[in-house]
């Protein structure tokens, strides 16, 4: 037995002696410990499982992700790449860089078909990436074509680059495509496709737009024009150069160089309007700091600059660049909804299919936890007769924010437009229970649909029993007792034992006593102008003035309140006095509300008539206060 298993043998004998010893106590403590022991602890997460983790719980935390890519990378298992590359880029397809390092990987462990279609899906998703057009461009050439010998591989890619041009050769950056084009034509010893593709990008405004004029100049200056032109354009040329003397003694009598000064001089009128079209756009090329996508904030500069330019191109007509732009704008403000929305309006229109492509693209995509944007997606399904996409889109944003108070309502008012009344009342019940920790929300939803009960449904007495309910959970709510009042005095014929019942519960809730105060004071006009007994008006002044005396009834609120409070109690310089005789109507006072009430009733009261109505007896308050 080696030094360390005798000591540990010794260790666990003097262990059980110990317990031997100590039976009663220690036995228990000695049941606690092998416990301890048996429970093994659950393994460390790897590094990977922990960014996992992390992107699980916030998939928005876009540094996570990349750290976890990077972990991936670094294992090279291409089903560990497939997992997280794919989640990572349906949430941030315009990473374009992210698309070549998957393709890389794939290449390298599945081969070239495997890694050209992850190519394709990243140009579908950010088609106007010069970057992603130049690596497939050359994934193509080295790998994808390698083994095809002869003009089939030349024509394939020459369709490849004709599509990139067609697709992306009209961003202002395009520059580098434009070039690479160039010089793989060259590579053929294409010279005609080489002036063709000239030809083309000397109408196009882009950021190196004169350094293109003087690369043709050169090489048209470097090679036959014969092999350059096409030989309709040649027989033209020379017909014009045989009857232009000056131009050939200009050329120092060299025809063929006189051939090549009238060949570019033609195509100089087009350089310089594309120089003028460059100048028209220059100065908001120039404020575009950040051309690619990043989830930092852009400063407001640049948000601005992007409108302003849009703004501009779409008064310039040109629907083709217009699209182009705003393709670029997206891929830099991806996070900014209302580029989105001014791009589906824009096609709205015009093509109300793509409109509901970007809607699509940016509520399943780029904008998933913006419920604004999707509620806007909704609205404009419903408006264009698709009722049921936009209850699809809303039923989705709700399954992610089940709460949100705004998609609610616009569903429950989708269903009611459609004739869907008792789906509408559903959802409005099931809504309110959701908002149940949340008393406002509860408060609003019930306010809502008690006047769906009553304007929609007819049914009154549902709706009030809705408003009880909100005030027994929000007893605070000065809205939910304002809301009740206003069922009760809004119906034929008034009962105004009804009405009385709503101020005395709001007067025994726990508001605040200025709400309290509030409605006290409502409950004094209310009487005034509806009630049909004075005796209960005396009593409520009474009331008012007793419990909100040193608040001083009608007196002038905060300036924030004195406008409504204005136009809840009428001004009169008159005074009101309150008769003794509590309970028991004298006979003057029943002929004085006899002709209150018919004054009442004509329209014809005045606060005059009021005052002099209650002009009986000693005490006096101001009524309506100065």
């Amino acid at each position: 037995m080696g030094r360390n298993s005798r000591l540990s043998f010794e260790h666990a004998c003097s262990t059980i002696k110990m317990a031997d010893d100590n039976s009663g106590a220690t036995e228990s403590a000695g049941i606690s410990a092998a416990t301890d022991v048996s429970e093994e602890q659950p393994p460390a997460m790897t590094e990977k499982e922990r960014y996992w983790s992390a992107v699980r719980a916030n998939p928005c935390d876009f540094d996570t992700w990349t750290y976890l890519l990077q972990v991936v990378e670094s294992e090279d298992n291409i089903e560990s790449v497939r997992e997280a590359f794919e989640d990572f880029l349906q949430r941030y397809p315009y990473c374009f860089g992210y698309w070549k390092k998957f393709a890389d990987m794939e290449l390298r462990h599945s081969g070239a078909s495997s890694a050209s279609a992850v190519y394709r899906r990243g140009l579908e998703a950010i088609s106007l990436s010069i970057d992603l057009w130049l690596h497939y461009l050359d994934f193509a050439q080295n790998y994808l074509y390698r083994l095809e010998l002869g003009l089939p591989s030349v024509e394939k890619m020459q369709g490849l680059y004709e599509e990139a041009i067609k697709t992306a050769g009209l961003e202002f950056r395009s520059d580098r495509l434009w070039e690479n084009y160039v010089e793989w034509a060259m590579a053929q010893n294409n010279f005609q496709l080489m002036r063709g593709i000239y030809d083309r990008l000397l109408t196009v405004p882009t950021q190196y737009y004169s350094k293109h004029f003087e690369q043709f100049r050169e090489f048209v200056r470097l090679y036959p024009a014969n092999q350059i032109f096409s030989a309709e354009e040649y027989q033209t040329l020379q017909a014009e150069v045989a009857s232009d003397a000056a131009a050939v003694a200009a050329a120092n009598g060299d025809v063929e160089l006189a051939l090549k000064e009238k060949a570019v001089q033609r195509r100089h009128a087009v350089h310089q309007q594309t120089e003028d079209e460059v100048r028209k756009r220059w100065s908001y090329e120039e404020n575009v700091k950040r051309p690619y996508f990043h989830v930092k904030p852009l400063e407001a500069f640049q948000l601005n600059n992007w409108r302003e330019y849009l703004d501009f191109e779409i008064l310039q007509g040109s629907e083709e660049r217009i699209r182009i732009l705003f393709e670029r704008c997206l891929v830099v403000c991806a996070l900014y909804e209302d580029y989105w929305i001014k791009y589906a309006n824009y096609l709205e229109a015009r093509e109300p299919g793509k409109a509901r492509d970007v809607y699509r693209r940016a509520c399943t995509v780029h904008l998933r936890h913006k419920p604004s944007i999707h509620l806007t997606w909704a609205l404009y399904e419903e408006a264009a007769g698709n009722a049921d996409e936009a209850c699809q889109v809303l039923t989705n944003m709700l399954e992610a924010f089940p709460r949100s108070v705004t998609g609610t309502m616009q569903l429950i008012n989708l269903e009611r437009r459609r004739g869907n009344k008792d789906k509408a009342a559903s959802l409005y019940e099931k809504a309110i229970d959701l908002a149940a920790q949340s008393p406002e929300d509860g408060s609003f939803l019930s306010v809502q649909y008690a006047n769906f009960l009553a304007k929609v449904m007819g049914d009154r007495a549902k709706g009030k029993e809705v408003l009880k309910a909100a005030i027994g959970k929000d007893t605070k709510n000065k809205r939910l007792y304002l809301h009740l009042l206003d069922f009760e005095t809004n119906q034929f014929p008034l009962d105004e034992s009804s009405v009385e019942a709503v101020f005395t519960l709001a007067q025994e809730s726990d508001m605040l006593p200025s709400s309290k105060q509030d409605l006290s004071e409502r409950r004094i006009l209310f009487l005034q102008q509806f009630g049909g007994n004075p005796v209960t008006l005396r009593r409520a002044v009474l009331d008012h003035k007793e419990q909100y005396s040193t608040s001083g009834f009608g007196r002038k609120r905060k300036a924030d309140n004195a406008s409504q409070q204005q136009a809840k109690v009428p001004r009169a310089a008159a005074t009101m006095a309150v008769p003794e005789n509590d309970g028991v109507e004298t006979v003057q006072q029943q002929q004085q509300r006899a002709a209150y009430q018919a004054a009442l009733q004509s329209n014809a009261i005045t606060p005059g008539q009021v005052a002099a109505y209650y002009q009986t007896g000693n005490s006096q308050t101001a009524w309506p206060p100065q």
